[in-house]
């Protein structure tokens, strides 16, 4: 997503539904952070949460993005927020998993869990070879005379 006045960094804050949606729709994978602007444990989350974001947020692939649920409550409604903060994470445009706590190794976890994911697909889309042993074990697989 291109940097405009609602992107701080590499975090997006989002104003309206539509807004959310396009962000969905522009990446494979979404990291939410749903706050309060008179919350404490999301303020103290919020330099965590820039951080992964400026460390892991790749364009078309995995953005991070900001929903002030006072802002924006009907998305906040559309996920069932009821603590704050809550880490949605969103994969294809389907919700997959949260983290409905202020835990910074949580919500670490979590994102690198997505890292982690990415990288697969990306070396699996790259031809990747998974291993001397899976070679070897396709390669099996493919003579007629084993």
């Amino acid at each position: 997503m291109a940097a405009d006045n609602n992107t701080t960094a590499k975090v997006t804050i989002i104003n309206s539904a539509s807004e959310f949606d396009a962000l969905l729709a522009a990446n494979t994978y979404a990291v939410i952070d749903f706050h309060a602007t008179w919350c404490g444990p999301c303020k103290a989350m919020s330099p965590l949460f820039d951080q992964h974001a400026a460390q892991h947020a790749r364009e078309g692939r995995v953005a991070f993005a900001k929903v002030d649920i006072d802002a924006v409550p009907d998305v906040a409604a559309r996920y069932r927020i009821t603590t704050i903060p809550t880490f949605l994470f969103v994969k294809e445009g389907e919700a997959y998993e949260d983290v409905r706590t202020a835990s910074p190794p949580k919500l670490k976890g979590a994102v690198e869990d997505v890292v982690r994911e990415l990288a697969k697909e990306e070396e699996k889309a790259a031809g990747g070879t998974g291993g001397a042993d899976e070679n070897q074990v396709a390669a099996a697989l493919k003579d007629e005379d084993w």
